[in-house]
Formats: C-alpha cells, sequence, structure tokens
C-alpha cells in the first residue's frame, strides 16, 4: 500500500497526538471552581491532533515516494525550531518570535521583506497580548538576565 503525502503526515500526526495524550495524564489534576484544570486545554489539543489525524488518514491522494519529499526543507525547519527555543530566553518573546515567523515565511518561499515583518511582528505580539494579558501566562517580552 502506497501513503500520499496527507497520509504520511496524517501518520506522524497521529502519533505525536497519541504521545501528547497519553503525556497528558502526567500533569497533576488541580480542582478549580470552574470546571477547568491544568489538563483541559492539552485534552482537547490531544483530541484535536488526534481527529485531524484521522482525517487525513482517510484522504486518498497521489501516492508520495520519498524522492518527492522536500527533506532539506524539513531539516531546516528543525534547526530553525532549536534556534528558537535556545533563542527565547537570551532575547525575549517577542523578538525571537518574530524572527522564527520572518525566517519561516522566507523558507516557504515568501520574498516581499516588509510583508513578512509586519505579518511576524503582529502575530507575535498578538499572541504575546493574548498570552500575558488575556491568560495570566508569563511570557517575557525582552531579555531576561540569566543569573549563573
Amino acid at each position: 500500500m502506497r501513503l500520499s503525502r496527507d497520509q504520511i503526515g496524517g501518520l506522524f500526526m497521529l502519533c505525536f497526538s497519541c504521545a501528547y495524550s497519553i503525556l497528558i495524564f502526567d500533569i497533576p489534576k488541580i480542582e478549580s471552581a470552574s470546571g477547568f484544570d491544568a489538563r483541559s486545554m492539552p485534552i482537547f489539543l490531544g483530541g484535536l491532533g488526534t481527529l485531524f489525524s484521522l482525517i487525513l488518514l482517510s484522504r486518498r491522494g497521489e501516492s508520495a515516494s520519498l524522492k518527492n519529499l522536500n527533506f532539506a526543507l524539513g531539516f531546516t525547519f528543525v534547526g530553525l525550531l532549536i534556534i528558537y527555543s535556545v533563542s527565547l530566553r537570551p532575547i525575549g518573546f517577542l523578538l525571537s518570535t518574530t524572527i522564527f515567523l520572518f525566517a519561516g515565511f522566507w523558507l516557504l518561499g515568501e520574498r516581499r521583506p516588509l510583508k513578512n515583518v509586519i505579518i511576524a511582528a503582529t502575530v507575535s505580539f498578538g499572541f504575546w497580548l493574548i498570552m500575558s494579558e488575556l491568560l495570566g501566562v508569563y511570557l517575557p517580552a525582552g531579555p531576561e538576565l540569566i543569573d549563573v
């Protein structure tokens, strides 16, 4: 049986979603008056990821071969994610996320730098604003000094 690109992606996403869903049970359950706790959002995301991966697995499409897949781009994105995770604390959430999004847009072929910067900065600031001001999750906007 040959799998299409969508089915290959769905298979990887299903494996990730299942592993993520299993790890949810390591989160301590804390009772709250609203009925939501630390597990609520991860359970929702795990279920949604599993649902979407099953939808991708059910789609039929053109068979994919390994030579048609762009592994270089995939590994470049993995490297970009590693750089992003390392840069979060030294340069702060806003700048590192803006740079990460800009670089991701560029890798995917969007070559208008002004558009990339505007969208990346707006998305980064909007996400930071929602997380820090509305949800109360601390995300350092700028660099943090690290005590050694």
